[in-house]
């Protein structure tokens, strides 16, 4: 009886060390631990609500919201909260962690939630750019990589009254116009709301953003940052300079010259205020 103690509590005592192994693999040091995507089961069990998995159950939704939107979504002044982070660029390394928390109404296009990302990332818009839905990644619990989630939805560039579409990715999701969407007609739904939301600008030097929905916004909170009342999108916090957006730039240079933590909510609230919905 002895001897079979002894080994039990051997066993027991090398678990915790497996499970730190396990932790350290699946953990991204060039991410921030606070800003992990919805395959760490964050912002899924706050919600107590699975994503939904099939690309036609989730494509419906959205169609069905387009047609009778969310009653929440009707109230003009209705807004939500969302995290955006910026993920690091391939080509660089160990850069700044630059994210932004805006409040953005529901009545917004995907289409111009694009124009309030660019102008919070002080990106100059001229590059296309798209959104995707995401199922959550299962294979590892701090997955950060948007090449292995599936997508469900694609939200398409508009240039010129017409949105790029690839008719053989059709088949793997449903693709929409991007300015035609609004954000309640996604975020309505509390299935898409625990999915990741992904932003790419740039094809070239594909600057990929990663967006956590937070939650539905406050009435309250422009009176309280003494914000203008017909100011509809606002950033509330954030952190990191913006990066340069031409990676062609000598990037050692512009790095050894700039404080990475260094930017000014009020000039980006400025720059936001000039946004029409």
């Amino acid at each position: 009886m002895g001897e079979e103690e002894e080994e039990d509590e051997d066993e027991n005592d090398q678990q915790p060390e497996d499970e730190e192994e396990q932790a350290e693999d699946n953990s991204n040091d060039d991410f921030p631990n606070n800003f992990r995507g919805h395959g760490g089961h964050d912002l899924g069990d706050r919600l107590g609500t699975l994503p939904t998995n099939d690309k036609e159950g989730t494509a419906a939704l959205i169609k069905q919201s387009q047609l009778n939107p969310h009653p929440r979504s009707a109230i003009s002044d209705h807004g939500y909260l969302i995290q955006i982070g910026l993920l690091p660029h391939p080509i660089v390394e160990k850069p700044g962690y630059v994210s932004r928390i805006l409040r953005v109404p529901t009545r917004m296009t995907f289409e111009k939630l694009a124009e309030a990302i660019n102008t919070a990332f002080d990106w100059t818009g001229f590059h296309l750019h798209e959104f995707k839905l995401c199922k959550p990644c299962l294979k590892r619990t701090r997955c950060m990589c948007v090449l292995c989630e599936p997508v469900v939805a694609k939200f398409n560039q508009t240039i010129d009254g017409h949105a790029y579409v690839d008719e053989w990715y059709e088949q793997f999701y449903t693709n929409f116009d991007a300015d035609k969407v609004t954000l309640g007609d996604v975020w309505g739904h509390d299935a898409c709301r625990a999915m990741n939301m992904w932003y790419r600008y740039d094809f070239g030097d594909d600057w990929q953003h990663l967006i956590h929905f937070l939650g539905d916004a406050d009435d309250r909170l422009g009176p309280a940052m003494a914000l203008p009342r017909s100011q509809e999108v606002w950033c509330l916090s954030g952190e990191g300079h913006p990066w340069p957006e031409d990676m062609r730039e000598d990037w050692m240079d512009w790095k050894d010259r700039t404080n990475l933590y260094e930017w000014d909510r009020q000039i980006v609230n400025k720059e936001l205020r000039k946004l029409e919905i």
